[in-house]
């Protein structure tokens, strides 16, 4: 495991797992430069309007 870095929760039906990280712990690591926090991604889980952009991010394997 990444130090800084823990697993919350696994949901490995879906090969799903949510991760804490400490942004103390990473804040000298590559790309955090200059930075106060991790960049993050704003998810809304409401139905999108039609024409409105949609992104799936992930890799998800499939064990089925």
């Amino acid at each position: 495991m990444v130090a800084g870095v823990g697993v919350v929760r696994r949901w490995p039906d879906v090969d799903l797992a949510l991760l804490k990280a400490d942004f103390a712990d990473n804040a000298t690591k590559t790309g955090f430069e200059g930075r106060s926090e991790f960049p993050y991604l704003d998810v809304g889980f409401e139905a999108p309007e039609d024409g409105t952009p949609v992104y799936s991010y992930g890799y998800p394997c499939s064990q089925r």
